[in-house]
């Protein structure tokens, strides 16, 4: 986290020189504050230092174009200023973007690390083999077809899994599940 107090002291009185020109500054409701005064009251930071550091921000991304593939916050402190001052609607029209665009990677990051995340909605996907219903139900149909010529289902499962390059059990198991989902749902 880049501190207030390894930014250059010429910078720091300039910045503090245009916040008395322009009579910016946060009120009490905004998050950045209620962050700000917490950390003060717990003695870790001096008090206002995040409200400043949070200014300078503002400073920096409203001169700051977005350029997509390049990142645009510095750390993790940048991200979180940053939604403090998105939730009070602060925050410049390209760190905006740029925040959003974060938020879009990290849930396909999330989404292929195959990673639970509750907040974004996010599930692994079921472990095992993902079935592919679709061949399922082709060789459903072919035993099916077989049953019908008359073959005994024994016979049908393996001419089907000869075709198919699959175990005849693997074949009768399908079957009979498939034929007992069929049933279970015309029954309502």
């Amino acid at each position: 986290m880049r501190r207030l107090k390894d930014v250059d002291l010429e910078v720091l009185s300039k910045l503090l020189q245009h916040m008395e020109c322009t009579g910016f500054e946060f009120e009490p409701e905004h998050l950045i504050c209620k962050y700000d005064d917490y950390h003060a009251s717990n003695g870790l930071i001096d008090a206002g230092e995040y409200a400043l550091y949070a200014y300078f921000l503002l400073e920096e991304w409203s001169n700051r174009v977005y350029e997509e593939g390049k990142p645009f916050f510095g750390d993790q402190h940048e991200i979180r200023i940053a939604s403090f001052l998105l939730h009070d609607d602060l925050l410049p029209e390209a760190a905006r973007k740029a925040f959003a665009l974060l938020m879009l990677e990290t849930m396909y990051d999330a989404t292929e690390r195959k990673v639970k995340f509750n907040p974004l909605f996010i599930e692994p996907p079921p472990r095992g083999r993902v079935r592919d219903s679709l061949k399922q139900y082709a060789r459903y149909s072919e035993v099916g077809a077989l049953r019908v010529a008359g073959q005994t289902l024994k016979k049908a499962s393996e001419l089907v899994a000869e075709k198919h390059n699959v175990s005849p059990e693997t074949i009768r198991r399908e079957y009979n599940r498939l034929k007992k989902e069929f049933l279970d749902q015309s029954r309502g």
